[in-house]
């Protein structure tokens, strides 16, 4: 499929209401958390509609897998531990994107890194006993990093004609669950942030044209999914299922009336299903004839979480996604082969089990 194929049937299919078309040919676009998972997928499909994708991720080797894949044109993976406070090693970071941007401008900052845990001793399931330094830790990545890399990137969002900051945030946002406790509060906090970088983009001179926009995935097939759970493959949404809205949401021809708009996919999930071996119990969402069935809500960014808003799609098909990425139909479920199975730990949590970082 040609570039200009994939944006034509941008304008023939999917959420064309949120931007009629999706192009990033000549765009920069820095990425956090892009080496694997949801991320990766966003790097792979900015990079499919023709953007210089600059991903930043601490998994260094997937990163050079990443670059492989891509064919080492138009992608730059940048190994980066988002917990420093280090002045000087931002200060190197931000040198390191403008060196792989060509310029001084960055069209797109697509906010996706976060992490739900470090840490995985004995004492990290309550409150009251989970070592401090994992909250430092969770806050560091989860939402001081990104507020340091907006300060970064502003100047140079300036420079673009259309610049876009879009969140990554989660159904966690809002739910009252000690066992995730850091995850659910520095999650709502970056939110809390990202809305309030819209209002304050709209008062900075040469900043007024910087939309902000953000989406809640759903359940999708990844490892920060097979820590909770562990469901049979293919029983919920992959990465690639899911990037057609926040593509939309970081074009340069989203609609000014999703600046500041929160989108929430939600699952239509079928629970406790019995496997056929009588085994553990797994939720599947519901599948239409070549992806799955999710739902859209909107509401503001900052304002509610979990399902909260209003409906936008009460039935949207991911085979839409699928299809602008050139991607097969979803592939049946797999009850044989479990994701605890299949999906490795990131590189960061393997080296943070025997204690915090």
């Amino acid at each position: 499929m040609t570039h200009q194929d994939r944006v034509n049937l941008s304008r023939e299919h999917g959420l064309t209401q949120i931007a009629p078309e999706i192009d990033f040919t000549g765009k920069n676009v820095v990425l956090t958390g892009g080496a694997a998972g949801i991320g990766g997928a966003l790097a792979e499909a900015y990079h499919a509609f023709g953007a210089n994708v600059i991903v930043i991720d601490v998994q260094d080797e997937k990163l050079k897998a990443l670059e492989d894949k891509l064919g080492n044109e138009r992608i730059t993976g940048i190994a980066f531990d988002l917990r420093t406070l280090s002045k000087a090693k931002y200060a190197k970071l931000t040198r390191q994107i403008k060196h792989a941007a060509g310029n001084d401008t960055i069209d797109v900052y697509a906010i996706n890194a976060g992490v739900i845990k470090l840490f995985d001793g004995p004492d990290a399931k309550h409150i009251a006993t989970t070592p401090i330094q994992e909250m430092d830790s969770l806050f560091a990545i989860n939402v001081r990093s990104h507020v340091t890399l907006y300060q970064q990137l502003l100047p140079m969002m300036k420079h673009s004609d259309a610049g876009r900051i879009m969140l990554t945030s989660s159904p966690i946002v809002g739910r009252k669950d000690p066992a995730s406790a850091n995850y659910a509060w520095t999650k709502k906090a970056l939110e809390d942030y990202v809305a309030m970088f819209q209002q304050e983009l709209a008062t900075l001179d040469g900043a007024e044209h910087i939309q902000v926009a953000g989406y809640v995935p759903p359940p999708v097939q990844a490892w920060l999914r097979a820590h909770w759970k562990n469901e049979p493959l293919y029983a919920n949404a992959m990465p690639e299922d899911v990037v057609e809205l926040p593509l939309r949401l970081s074009a340069s021809a989203m609609s000014a009336d999703y600046n500041g708009k929160m989108f929430t996919f939600v699952d239509k999930r079928t629970r406790n299903i019995t496997p056929a071996d009588g085994g553990e119990k797994y939720d599947a969402n519901a599948r239409t004839e070549n992806g799955f069935d999710l739902g859209i809500r909107v509401r503001d960014l900052g304002e509610g979480g979990g399902t909260a808003g209003e409906d936008f799609e009460t039935s949207y098909d991911t085979w839409n996604s699928r299809l602008l990425l050139g991607k097969d139909p979803v592939p049946p479920l797999d009850e044989n082969i479990r994701i605890r199975e299949a999906l490795a730990p990131p590189q960061f949590i393997k080296k943070a089990m025997n204690g915090p970082s």
